[in-house]
This record gives C-alpha cells, structure tokens and sequence, in this order.
C-alpha cells in the first residue's frame, strides 16, 4: 500500500497539472556494488550504467539513479512521477512498488521484468496503458520510446487515468484519510475535475479489483469443474 508522501504531488490526488518534462524515470535503491548480480537481477545496475555512460539524461531526458535528476533536486518524488511520461517498473529483491508508484501519480509503468505477470492480467488490459520491455532490450530503451508515437503515449496516459484507483487502497481507512488530507491540501490551488472521479476512487478500489479478481478465478474454477458432454 502507497503513502501519502507517494502521490502527493499527483494530479490524480488534487495536485495542478504540470507539463511532462522527463521521457522516462527511476529513483531507488541501485545497491551498488553488488558482485553477485542478485539484486534486482542487475536490471537497475545496467540501466544506471547506460544511463550514466551514454548520457541518456542530456540525450533523451531518460533517468535511473539513487539520486534526483539535475534540476529536479529540490522536488519530491511524487513530483518527479508525475512530471515523467514513463516510469522504469523493475525488480528489486523481488517484485516491488514501482508499478503503484507510476500509475497513482499519472505516469505509464514501463515495465522490465521477464517471466513476471502483472497482479490482475484477467482484468485488465495493460497493454492500454503501460508498456513492457524485455531485458534484452535494455540497451535500446532510448530507441523504443523515441519511436512510440505521440498518440500512442497520449492514449496510454489518458487510459491509465481510467484505471489509476483501482490499484489503491482507498476504503481502508487509515488511507482513506491520508488522501483525504493530500486533496485538501490542494483544494483551491488550481481548478480541478478530480472532484467528479473522488467518490469512485473511495469507492472503486484495489480491494474491489481484488473481489473481482477471486469472482472471475472462481467462475474459472467451477467451469472446470463441470462434465463435460460425451462425444458422439
């Protein structure tokens, strides 16, 4: 479950829109050196690596480090989330927030883990608003995101914002007032149409995806379950 120090700079929790200025983007734990290529198995230490010799910040606005990009020391995470098109999803000693991360704060989960589905793949579509690389591909992520078409990346953004609330925990309460809090806070800042989608994300949440997802296993099973018609 997030924190409210995860999306409170998130258009999604109430925060002013803000223009997309970074391509792609991760902040975490690198775990350098690690000499037995365990951790997050070595995707983040490859990808800091090409990032930091090929000079993928200047290059393309693509970021993976323990640090904040330059210029953006001061913002918070969240905000750093929610001014990127995408956000890296990679393991770390297993499978970790990352996805959470980007999708409460409106950013599309750019997922590289292979071998590794994604929680509720019977309900959602994910391919409308994320996009997975394989790790082979790692040395070529400049390449694949600069030629996704802009409609394509707008289409992802707008369908995420669709699904955003059903990856977080908003009726439990302790949650429930800690986004409460955030929205608050940016009541009245900036005009917002959050207020029109508030009630569902209350409502609609991940322990609702997570009924759905029981019900459709269930169906699933019992179908299994029945004889079947003898041929002939």
């Amino acid at each position: 479950m997030a924190s409210a120090q995860k999306y409170s700079s998130s258009p999604l929790f109430g925060a002013p829109e803000e223009n997309k200025t970074i391509l792609a983007f991760f902040k975490g734990d690198l775990r350098r050196p690690d000499t037995r290529k365990k951790y997050s198995r070595n995707i983040r230490q490859t990808l800091n690596s090409l990032c930091m010799d090929e000079n993928w910040w200047d290059k393309h606005r693509i970021w993976i480090n323990d640090t904040m990009p330059p210029g953006y020391e001061q913002e918070k995470y969240s905000a750093a989330l929610a001014k990127s098109k995408f956000c890296f999803v990679l393991p770390g000693d297993g499978w970790s927030a990352r996805f959470e991360d980007a999708i409460l704060n409106g950013c599309i989960p750019l997922i590289i883990q292979d071998e590794v589905d994604l929680p509720f793949e019977s309900i959602f579509e994910y391919e409308k608003f994320t996009l997975r690389i394989s790790e082979k591909d790692i040395p070529n992520v400049p390449a694949i995101l600069a030629e996704l078409p802009e409609e394509r990346i707008q289409s992802m953004l707008t369908e995420g914002r669709k699904v955003w609330h059903r990856f977080y925990y908003g009726s439990y309460v302790p949650y429930k007032k800690k986004a409460n809090e955030v929205f608050a806070s940016w009541k009245g800042s900036v005009e917002t149409s959050q207020n029109q989608t508030w009630h569902m994300f209350q409502d609609d949440d991940a322990f609702q995806t997570i009924l759905l997802f029981l019900y459709k296993k269930m169906l699933a099973w019992d179908h299994e379950k029945l004889p079947r018609k003898s041929q002939g």
